[in-house]
């Protein structure tokens, strides 16, 4: 199932970058992420001042960037954080000297380079799926599995930020998530064990280091296993008992962590900031729960309609799998907090709600809770149906969104109705 994924997004990568056309990779929100490798590597100037005089040149890119230029310092702050730059690295590097034996004008930008990039970001999500495939047959079978690896690649929008906009941060995001969820299991199996103390130290860095509101995603971290009072005092006694490995796997995160600090602290001289744009920040007392229903601008559900299984998954998992129950209500129910609180919860253009994409493996356990318990059972072809109808769904909207028949803000209900059965959405 993850090679068919593989295959599918190279396939779409491919289709929408020909080389009779400019490279689609690195553009709106992926410049701030990318920038970090182009401004280090190649124009060795932190300040990012070279990056804008060369590449950005006017204000209305640069703050569409997300670089903002600090007085206090003279240098540019850039409001996302580095972790997407070190996951993508070696692949930059790799196009770089690509580009410097073709003859392009290896100054960051040229097609080698933002092709390897974007190549980066398939490699990790594969990644992801891979460890978050480990973690599910652990507890679901090979089938349900394999279910919800589709439910979650297909029917929502991992796929596009995969293929279409690969420079953004959730394929990155998703990777560290899933591999932070099996770190945490195999880590709590033989929680003696330097080496995976170790691995769940880097991968919970990496999540924090690329985007740092994701930290609702650590909370398994902390809860796997929690199923009552009794439980919750054992899990504490257990973390007591070994507080040995786990501040190794602290310290194995500190790097990763201190990346982020460094640099904003290079930037605006402080090293604790909130980065974003004043209409960009939280309003906790007043979430807006339309990140879940609305259609323009894009919520949820609408554009991954398959998770509307989330609910009935969840009661499959209280009876299947307790351990996990609560570590992952509490996640989404936080991350679906948190982005309801954000003064900029639709996140500007793309498909769907993305800030869920990179809580996808957490979605994917109730999904192969219910998958596990219908298998076996009459429901499984109604359930099956009911997956496979949303999945579709959301491949036809996501192919619409890749033929501008689907507007980048989302569409009315009409709108939408009419992109993914062949029309144009953009009709009022």
């Amino acid at each position: 199932m993850v090679v068919l994924v593989a295959v599918v997004a190279l396939l779409g990568f491919a289709r929408l970058n020909k080389p009779s056309l400019p490279p689609h990779v690195v553009k709106g929100d992926g410049e701030g992420y990318y920038a970090y490798l182009t401004a280090y590597l190649v124009d060795h100037d932190a300040s990012f001042a070279t990056l804008v005089r060369r590449h950005l040149k006017t204000p209305e890119l640069v703050g569409l960037s997300g670089l903002s230029y600090r007085s206090d310092s003279g240098r540019y702050l850039d409001k996302y954080s580095p972790g997407e730059a070190v996951l993508g690295l070696p692949f930059f590097v790799v196009g770089h000297e690509v580009a410097v034996v073709r003859g392009e004008r290896a100054d960051g930008y040229s097609r080698s380079e933002e092709i390897a990039f974007g190549l980066g970001a398939i490699a990790w999500g594969i990644i992801g799926l891979l460890a978050l495939r480990r973690l599910l047959l652990r507890r679901f079978g090979d089938g349900p599995t394999a279910a919800a690896l589709v439910c979650v690649a297909f029917g929502t929008s991992l796929l596009h930020y995969l293929a279409f906009d690969s420079s953004y941060s959730h394929a990155f995001s998703f990777a560290a998530v899933s591999l932070t969820l099996l770190a945490s299991v195999r880590w709590r199996e033989r929680p003696a064990s330097p080496r995976r103390a170790v691995e769940l130290g880097l991968a919970a860095g990496l999540v924090l280091c690329i985007r740092p509101a994701n930290v609702v995603a650590l909370v398994p971290l902390v809860l796997l296993g929690v199923v009552d009072r009794p439980s919750l005092r054992a899990r504490a006694r257990h973390l007591r008992c070994h507080w040995r490995p786990g501040l190794l796997a602290a310290a194995a995160s500190v790097p990763l962590v201190l990346a982020n600090l460094l640099a904003w602290r290079f930037a605006a001289g402080h090293v604790l900031l909130f980065s974003y744009r004043q209409d960009e920040r939280f309003s906790f007392l007043h979430p807006q729960w339309r990140v879940l229903y609305s259609f323009r601008p894009h919520g949820l559900l609408p554009y991954a309609p398959v998770l509307f299984l989330v609910a009935p998954g969840l009661v499959a998992l209280w009876r299947r799998a307790r351990e996990w129950f609560w570590p992952v209500a509490l996640s989404l129910l936080l991350q679906t907090y948190l982005l309801a609180s954000w003064g900029a919860w639709p996140l500007g253009d793309g498909f769907g709600q993305r800030g869920f994409v990179d809580v996808g493996a957490v979605l994917a356990v109730p999904l192969a809770a219910l998958f596990a318990t219908v298998w076996c059972s009459r429901w499984r072809w109604a359930v099956g149906g009911l997956a496979a109808a949303a999945v579709l769904t959301t491949m036809l909207g996501t192919l619409a969104y890749w033929q501008d028949r689907l507007p980048h803000d989302g569409a009315s209900p009409r709108g939408y109705l009419a992109a993914v059965t062949g029309g144009d959405g953009n009709r009022p």
